[in-house]
């Protein structure tokens, strides 16, 4: 994130949300964070800052890497043993990646507002992906992730930290690989979604080339099938090549991704 000053800091406090002022000073968002921490208050959010130049709760970040799951009933993501359950202001699978790496979740799942850390993938459940995409995820650029679930179901997510690539938050970009001759295999982490190359959807390769966006959308409509399934191994190419096939020259894209999205001040 990117933080140039601040003229007055100012916390919000759950139990009678009101506002304590800072004196005067200039820090920079983190600062005016941990300040508000000391106080045993957050920031708050833009809507409730009337007067002056002030840091808010409210950010923009790029989340690590991505991988959709698929669509899962309802039933099954609750039984999975969650360690944590959030509610979001927006639905958003960056902003729920983030809360469940705080709580050491790999695994997510979104439906609506709600954010559920799990402890493993289901190991049964699988929907239509067409029963997921009753609601809207956030759109504030691209890429994102633009099922939340339904009424019935969870879009179900990964995480992989195992691979630094994964975890590095200073780029954006969309996941495509290139399977040709071994060992000839890449991952190229870092791509511009707006490339126009074929999908894999659930281990079958669409005839169609368009942007990632646009992929996963031909994915969900032409399958109705999760957009990928787990063969798909960020820290691990061998592996993926081998899961969907050795002397592909071209790139295509994966269903992997990092979001941009917007988040707000937790207090942790």
């Amino acid at each position: 994130m990117k933080f140039i000053y601040i003229l007055l800091s100012c916390c919000a406090f759950s139990l009678n949300k009101g506002l304590i002022t800072s004196k005067k000073t200039e820090m920079n968002w983190y600062e005016a964070q941990e300040n508000c921490r000391q106080k045993g208050g957050i920031l708050p959010d833009s809507d409730d800052i009337t007067n002056s130049l002030r840091w808010a709760g409210k950010y923009r970040r790029i989340s690590l890497l991505i991988k959709i799951l698929g669509c899962y009933n309802d039933s099954f993501v609750q039984s999975t043993i969650p360690t944590n359950a959030y509610k979001m202001k927006t639905p958003s699978a960056g902003y729920c990646q983030e809360i469940c790496l705080s709580f050491d979740s790999f695994v997510f799942a979104i439906k609506d507002n709600e954010c559920r850390c799990l402890e493993e993938i289901p190991q049964k459940g699988n929907a239509s992906t067409s029963l997921c995409n009753d609601t809207s995820c956030e759109r504030d650029e691209e890429p994102y992730f633009d099922d939340c679930g339904g009424k019935e179901t969870y879009s179900v997510f990964q995480s992989d930290p195992k691979n630094e690539k994964a975890t590095d938050v200073n780029t954006s970009g969309c996941l495509a690989v290139q399977c040709s001759v071994p060992p000839n295999f890449t991952f190229y982490y870092e791509e511009d979604c707006s490339l126009l190359y074929k999908p894999f959807c659930d281990m079958t390769v669409s005839n169609t080339s368009a942007t990632w966006m646009e992929s996963m959308r031909i994915c969900r409509s032409t399958l109705s099938l999760p957009v990928l399934t787990e063969e798909i191994f960020l820290h691990d190419i061998n592996k993926t090549c081998k899961a969907i096939g050795e002397n592909r020259t071209e790139r295509y894209w994966l269903g992997v991704a990092k979001e941009k999205y917007i988040g707000f001040d937790k207090g942790k």
